[in-house]
């Protein structure tokens, strides 16, 4: 039965009949004598469906739920949450009784309890009349008669099914019996996921590129199917049976959805773009494997500090500072790509894992990786554009044709260039277009510079080509205009104003 426990105190059974008061008021089913801070009626729990939902009751001091304050709408709660009123914790508790030995579900037998997950118990059992070792991770019973939450919980089930990976945990099976019990069927893991193995111990070089190496097959496997994990680190990856780390989690919610128990965590893996409030994509999968290198590489994340901290620095434009910190050329090379705050910059799985499989033959020196061809600003590509139409004028073409010729046989310069090969440099040499657009960044140093307001927020000086002779005329004519203007209407004060004085 759900309840709502005081931290080393008492506690209050809930029911779906009446809602459960927390306050002040020695009439509340849950009374918060003891804490300065509590209003008389202080927040409420109630059913709602099989779900229990809290909702503040307008509280001076406000309710906190998992660190973060509560609006006066009601918010479904998850076993372990912790509501907090002043310096006082409520955790709220709803897991069923453990299940014995030899519970039959849907022919897999449970053999023992192994752990907690979020939305769980996990179990070890066996599979059919092969006894095939599985994991079984059972939903709590609130969380199993809903709907919106099942149809949730299956489809993170068969995202995860679809995919058949060596490098990616299976999954087997989802239902839900005729008891109400809501299962997942799992290849058998271990309980442990690499986030407890690295509160205990740290990992030394070989062991950390295995680790990266295991993560970035996982990545490219998701991604080659046009999907993307969106939580990724290391509480998403788990050793079986012969200690090799598989990726799980797949389908899971996103990492920064509000009041999540696990929100400190998983904001430390956060991408820049998350941070800023946009959804994850692929390029936030290789950001946090990123960071995960950093911990494993470095021994520490990259940002610490409070939630709103991290997440900030995250969202800087910043680069991360892995450079004089004593790892070999090309993982540091590898480190700052992956953890680029541009999520185009960033390489892509594939290129990732293969420039890690360099490093795990012991490949250490710079690396040259072969890169995509780097998106240019929108500015840089309204010049090209201009320049294929014809309408940059013949100075500023024939400007552009000298300045390619005089760069094809130059080589690039500057901290943010990088090297290419194989196809990449198939494609620098093949002419044109290419040429093109790399004359469209390359100006005198006399001329003025200007930066797109995407390359100012990421830090980069990209040189861009000056306005086309035809724009920067009419900018000249308004400005004149305007001035004109500002002449008359002086005159014509002027005039009214010696009309008002009899002159």
């Amino acid at each position: 039965m759900a309840r709502l426990l005081i931290e080393g105190g008492a506690f209050a059974s809930l029911s779906s009949q009446k809602p459960c008061l927390a306050g002040r008021l020695q009439s509340c089913e849950l009374t918060l004598g003891g804490e300065g801070e509590a209003s008389r009626r202080h927040f409420q729990v109630q059913a709602r469906g099989s779900r229990f939902v809290v909702q503040d009751l307008g509280s001076r001091n406000g309710t906190y739920l998992n660190d973060e304050r509560l609006t006066s709408d009601p918010v479904p709660l998850t076993h372990g949450d912790v509501l907090r009123v002043g310096a006082t914790k409520v955790r709220y508790e709803s897991a069923a009784p453990v299940l014995p030995p030899g519970t039959d579900l849907g022919g897999c037998s449970i053999t023992e309890r192994l752990a907690r997950s979020r939305y769980g118990t996990i179990y070890a059992g066996k599979q059919g009349s092969l006894e095939r070792a599985v994991t079984v991770e059972v939903a709590d019973p609130d969380l199993a008669g809903d709907d919106e939450f099942r149809a949730f919980y299956e489809q993170r089930a068969r995202q995860g099914g679809a995919i058949d990976h060596p490098s990616i945990r299976a999954v087997f099976d989802v239902k839900r019996s005729a008891g109400g019990i809501l299962y997942t069927v799992f290849e058998a893991l271990t309980p442990n996921t690499l986030a407890s193995d690295l509160e205990r111990r740290a990992f030394d070089h070989a062991e950390s590129v295995k680790i990266l190496l295991a993560a970035a097959r996982a990545l490219a496997q998701v991604h080659k199917l046009g999907k993307h994990h969106g939580s990724f680190g290391p509480q998403a990856l788990r050793r079986d049976e012969k200690g090799a780390f598989k990726l799980c989690e797949l389908g899971d919610l996103p990492r920064l959805a509000p009041y999540r128990s696990d929100g400190d965590y998983h904001c430390g893996y956060a991408s820049p773009e998350e941070a800023r409030g946009h959804p994850p994509g692929r390029a936030a999968d290789l950001y946090s494997l990123g960071v995960l290198g950093h911990r494993l590489l470095l021994g520490s994340l990259p940002y610490t500090g409070s939630l709103k901290q991290i997440l900030t620095q995250h969202g800087s434009a910043e680069a991360v500072p892995v450079s004089g910190r004593g790892l070999p050329p090309a993982v540091e090379s590898l480190l700052a790509d992956l953890l680029d705050k541009v999520p185009a910059e960033r390489p892509i799985a594939s290129e990732a894992l293969e420039r890690l499989e360099a490093i795990g033959r012991g490949e250490t020196g710079p690396s040259t990786p072969s890169r995509r061809p780097r998106k240019t600003s929108s500015t840089s590509n309204e010049v090209r554009r201009r320049s294929a139409s014809g309408r940059l004028g013949k100075s500023g073409s024939a400007r552009a044709k000298r300045t390619s010729s005089a760069s094809h046989n130059r080589p690039s310069s500057g901290s943010n260039a990088r090297p290419a090969s194989g196809a990449a440099a198939k494609r620098g040499s093949s002419g044109g277009h290419d040429r093109l657009r790399d004359s469209s960044v390359r100006r005198s140093d006399s001329a003025p510079q200007r930066r797109s307001i995407s390359d100012r927020a990421s830090g980069r000086a990209e040189l861009l080509e000056p306005d086309p002779l035809p724009l920067a005329l009419v900018r000249l004519l308004l400005v004149l205009t305007a001035y004109a203007a500002v002449a008359l209407a002086a005159s014509a004060l002027t005039r009214m104003a010696l009309r008002a004085a009899g002159v």
